[in-house]
């Protein structure tokens, strides 16, 4: 029996007070979107609304500042959301 698995989508996140800076690596292409959205809950959903399928979808940003806020509301939205130690 063989297992379909989907094709993850890897999303890199660069997050300040104000603005996070999103980066794709799409499995279909080599080639990057990137996109600025404002660190707000309603822009995080908003960004999480345009893609097919959120599940399959990988998100991680640096541990910093501004807590663990942001993995909580990618976790809300059915996204695994990765916060990386800076070392």
């Amino acid at each position: 029996m063989q297992t379909s698995i989907a094709p993850i989508t890897y999303v890199g996140l660069d997050v300040h007070q104000d603005s996070i800076s999103v980066a794709l690596l799409r499995p279909d292409g080599p080639s990057l979107d990137e996109d600025q959205i404002a660190n707000t809950p309603e822009a995080v959903r908003k960004l999480v609304r345009r893609w097919k399928d959120p599940a399959a979808v990988r998100v991680c940003y640096e541990a910093g500042p501004t807590g663990y806020g942001l993995q909580r509301t990618f976790a809300t939205l059915g996204v695994d959301c990765a916060v990386i130690a800076p070392a």
